[in-house]
């Protein structure tokens, strides 16, 4: 991969992490809300809590499970393209510290010679 496509990915795997982390704390919140006020509903009526559907409550929080697999797996892509990019500038660096060193040799055997 070059190094250009990596810096590309590595930037579109960022803002990825953000939003997701964003969708997380939002939904979060919302869950943690709805639980309270559902908290206080049922202190308040009890008869009538035992009776409501949980569907509701249960897809928010299922919901919330799925945003906090998406953003392990979003942090997972996030570090190795991470790694990629550390590879790939020490791979590059190797490659320019070689060439350095070869045209060196061939000045100092080009003096030796003439």
């Amino acid at each position: 991969m070059q190094q250009s496509q990596l810096v590309n990915e590595f930037s579109n795997s960022f803002k990825d992490v953000l939003a997701t982390q964003q969708q997380y704390q939002r939904t979060k919140a919302a869950a943690d809300k709805l639980a309270n006020d559902f908290s206080k509903f049922s202190t308040a009526n009890p008869t009538e809590a035992q009776q409501l559907d949980f569907a509701e409550v249960q897809k928010s929080v299922a919901t919330l499970g799925q945003l906090g697999e998406q953003l392990n797996q979003q942090q997972s892509h996030y570090h190795q393209l991470t790694q990629q990019l550390a590879q790939a500038e020490k791979a590059e660096r190797q490659k320019k510290t070689k060439l350095i060193i070869c045209g060196i040799v061939v000045l100092w055997v080009l003096y030796l010679v003439f």
